[in-house]
């Protein structure tokens, strides 16, 4: 059974935000690239020749009243092994990315986060990720009461 992991919004780094024009021009499109810290969460296993697999959910990008379309790209952006030789087993992969939207959320309790879903498995006794990266592009019919820059941080642009 994997671990599901959900790191805490203190582990985000700032994202970088922006828009682009959606063909259908009642939508708003967002342009949205992160990483988040997973340091000690996303570990192998003490037996090199077990795959551990991990479910992770990520809360990304500003609040939305509408979302419609989603298209996410998740990498390993940090790998650590403190212990390879050329007798362990080591694998990292990302599979299995979907995204849906969590509610409740934002100022007024009824705007919209994007959650992106995927699977991490993890091979090598001494092996973790250390950190993961995300972007993707994201239109529906409006943006939440902050804007692009809510919920924080957000790298400034310009």
């Amino acid at each position: 059974m994997a671990i599901i992991l959900e790191p805490p919004q203190s582990a985000f780094e700032a994202e970088h935000r922006g828009f682009f024009q959606p063909e259908t021009e009642s939508h708003v499109g967002v342009v949205v690239q992160g990483s988040v810290k997973t340091t000690g969460s996303l570990k192998g296993n003490e037996d090199d020749n077990v795959v551990e697999t991990y479910d992770v959910r990520l809360l990304v990008g500003p609040f939305w009243e509408d979302v419609r379309n989603v298209v996410p790209k998740v990498t390993i952006d940090g790998f650590d092994s403190t212990s390879p030789d050329e007798d362990d087993f080591m694998q990292w992969e990302v599979s299995e990315l979907s995204w849906d939207t969590v509610g409740e959320q934002g100022p007024n309790q009824n705007e919209l986060r994007i959650r992106l879903k995927f699977r991490i498995d993890v091979e090598g006794e001494h092996a973790q990720v250390v950190r993961l990266g995300y972007y993707l592009l994201a239109s529906g019919r409006k943006l939440g009461v902050g804007g692009l820059n809510q919920p924080g941080p957000v790298k400034s642009q310009g």
